[in-house]
């Protein structure tokens, strides 16, 4: 979709990156880094630096220690660091069970484990969604061996209650899974709502992996720069997988992670609240030009319902909106194994300046 937002010169809201910087001491701190010469390999867990401050961001903001020498590493983004860990702690024959729809590098990482992927849909909640604990358990076998959670949740922007959590931490508990908990809209949250870290709940730190970046909270998705934490036993796993992937991260800008996650929080308070605004103008938008539009309390996507429109096929639709209006959204089918009851579906994209959306906005109205 982003090849077609290209070729016609579509506002791009399919992807999920944003269209401003991250803040400017930090970017200072990776030219500085890059002048004064620090551009080779790295240790392989990371750099203290930016360990220490990940370790401190996790206890200050969720209430979990962990030990900045052995249960932090540095990865090459988020994406690195679930590839790793299924790698890592799944054999192959295994089963891991993903909440659907999920996000696909899921898929792709359990693929080359030699596992098998099993999908849960989530229900409806109101106007979003949440996940069928029930289905849960009930997809639970002798082959399970995984379960991945990720909250605030993509495509759907939904974000998990921490009493639902507790009830699918219990099930955890019960069927001694691991769990990779994917949380990194993290600090994306809207309307009051609160996220909770899955290995903070009882029974959880030692079972799971909990995966974070520095881009979508900094702004920074080209840094490609992530990062896991976990008790030492399950992180050695998830290094030893890693190490023959990207071998280190990109050095320089460790530094200026750290920086970011130390003394930027005004910064990250500020850029949340305006893509709040940005949801509430897409949101807008979206519903005068005829669509129905879930609820989204995380991340920057919304998901709309193209029915109204008279749409049936949100593949279909998705190819041609970039030439016929000029916009570009992905279709949430293709992130189910099950795309029937997701097939007029959409995802938009809002972590835009207000501009950008605005211009997105007048351009839905032609539908």
């Amino acid at each position: 979709m982003s090849a077609k937002a290209a070729e016609f010169d579509a506002v791009n809201l399919g992807q999920g990156f944003p269209d401003s910087d991250g803040p400017p001491r930090m970017l200072e701190i990776a030219c500085e880094q890059i002048r004064g010469g620090n551009n080779q390999y790295g240790p392989a867990r990371g750099m203290a630096v930016l360990r220490e401050a990940v370790a401190a961001q996790r206890a200050r903001d969720h209430q979990v220690s962990y030990d900045p020498e052995t249960e932090v590493l540095v990865t090459v983004g988020a994406t690195e660091a679930i590839s790793a860990t299924v790698l890592g702690l799944v054999e192959p024959g295994s089963e891991v069970i993903v909440l659907e729809p999920y996000y696909d590098a899921y898929a792709a990482a359990i693929a080359l484990a030699g596992a098998q992927r099993v999908a849960v849909p989530l229900v409806a909640d109101g106007a979003g969604w949440t996940v069928d604990v029930d289905a849960v358990r009930a997809a639970v076998t002798g082959r399970t061996a995984m379960i991945i959670v990720n909250s605030p949740h993509n495509p759907t922007g939904s974000v998990f209650s921490r009493e639902v959590l507790t009830e699918l931490a219990a099930v955890c508990v019960e069927r001694d899974l691991l769990v990779l908990a994917d949380e990194v809209y993290e600090n994306l949250l809207f309307d009051g709502v609160t996220h909770t870290a899955l290995a903070s709940l009882p029974g959880m730190f030692g079972r799971t992996v909990t995966v974070s970046s520095a881009a979508k909270t900094w702004n920074v998705t080209g840094w490609k720069t992530g990062w896991a934490l976990a008790p030492a036993p399950l992180l050695d796993a998830v290094l030893k997988a890693k190490q023959f992937m990207s071998f280190v991260g990109a050095t320089p800008f460790q530094p200026a992670v750290a920086h970011a996650l130390n003394e930027e929080s005004a910064w990250l308070n500020d850029m949340v609240a305006e893509l709040a605004g940005g949801r509430d103008l897409l949101v807008a938008g979206l519903r005068s030009a005829g669509l129905e539009v879930h609820d989204s309390h995380g991340t920057y996507f919304v998901v709309a319902d193209i029915a109204p429109l008279g749409a049936t096929d949100g593949v279909a639709f998705c190819l041609d909106l970039p030439e016929r209006i000029g916009v570009a959204a992905i279709p949430a089918q293709v992130f189910c194994d099950d795309p029937g009851p997701w097939r007029t579906k959409v995802r938009f994209a809002f972590g835009k300046r207000h501009g950008t959306l605005r211009l997105a906005v007048d351009r839905l109205q032609q539908l």
